[in-house]
């Protein structure tokens, strides 16, 4: 289920079993320890988060993390379009559930900076889903 779920919702996300394999793995290591408060999770390691245009014309943005600053950045555009998706896949989610979506994939990145780069973004996605029970 949470595999269909991701290529619904990043349809450019398209990687082999061997990769979707290790990212799933390291989407497990993250959640270790990781409470299902989002909220708290980004505080504790002293993140706020607030809205900002991300996307530009023919890239989709959902959010971004800044390091320096402690921020990250929701685009309110970007959940719109993730929820057409996510109803597309036969799933609704309130705005509060996609920004919840969101929020975890940064927190993955904030947890795991050094995830690489040919499937850091599958676990990204991997982690939101799980975290948020969106996957299940």
């Amino acid at each position: 289920m949470c595999r269909e779920l991701a290529k619904a919702l990043t349809p450019r996300l398209n990687v082999g079993e061997e990769l979707w394999s290790a990212a799933a793995e390291r989407a497990a290591e993250a959640l270790q320890g990781v409470s299902g408060d989002i909220a708290a999770e980004l505080e504790k390691r002293g993140f706020t988060a607030e809205y900002r245009d991300l996307s530009f014309p023919g890239v989709l943005v959902w959010g971004r993390v800044e390091l320096a600053e402690k921020k990250v950045y929701v685009d309110r555009e970007a959940l719109k379009i993730l929820g057409e998706r996510l109803a597309a896949s036969g799933r609704n989610a309130s705005s509060a559930q996609l920004e919840a979506l969101v929020l975890a994939h940064e927190l993955f990145h904030i947890i795991d900076g050094r995830c690489p780069p040919q499937y850091c973004e599958p676990a990204a996605v991997i982690f939101s889903l799980r975290l948020t029970g969106a996957g299940e």
